[in-house]
């Protein structure tokens, strides 16, 4: 951020069985329900003395412009949005992209935890044809959901809220330079 670079993030709140249901039979409207989910966890998020600081540094990052966010809603399904996704690009057209996650609890870690995956592939490599492929699909699947065109069945990518953009203007600092970032967990 501090060198001009930013961030497109694609979250999804969890969304409770009730908000799934009165959003389907039409008793509540979905951006309703999305702005008091939101809310919540954005007091949540504020109330905490552990989290505070990396939400007044998130706050920042949108206060700046530097971090644009777009929610993922299923409307038809208790589940969320859980793709994992990255896309790194620098100013020369090269792109690193990941794939997956590793599990940062001690089932992820554990020998007899979780089995994890996780793919890094790059198009920087110039004899390797097919991670160069795999970066112009993982670039062309990220902008059909950023912009909503052609999303994946079941799956809407709406606005980030403005009111919820207006409480974090409200707690970020003016600059990137007054983030604490030792006190950041």
């Amino acid at each position: 951020a501090q060198r001009g670079g930013s961030i497109r993030l694609i979250c999804s709140p969890e969304l409770t069985d009730e908000d799934i249901n009165a959003i389907q039979n039409g008793l509540s409207a979905k951006e309703e329900i999305l702005n008091r989910t939101l809310e919540e966890d954005l007091s949540q998020l504020l109330a905490s003395n552990m989290l505070r600081r990396n939400t007044e540094a998130l706050a920042t990052l949108v206060s700046l412009g530097i971090l644009n966010i777009k929610i993922a809603i299923r409307p038809v399904s208790s589940g969320i949005y859980h793709d994992k996704l990255g896309i790194f690009k620098d100013r020369l057209g090269n792109n690193v992209v990941f794939e997956g996650s590793i599990n940062e609890t001690f089932s992820g870690w554990s020998e007899r935890g979780n089995f994890e995956s996780f793919t890094v592939f790059n198009n920087f490599i110039i004899d390797d044809q097919r991670d160069q492929e795999r970066v112009i699909e993982r670039n062309d699947y990220f902008e059909r959901l950023w912009t909503g065109n052609r999303s994946p069945t079941g799956l809407e990518i709406v606005e980030f809220p403005e009111n919820i953009s207006q409480t974090l203007r409200s707690v970020a600092k003016e600059d990137l330079n007054e983030i604490d970032l030792e006190g950041l967990i």
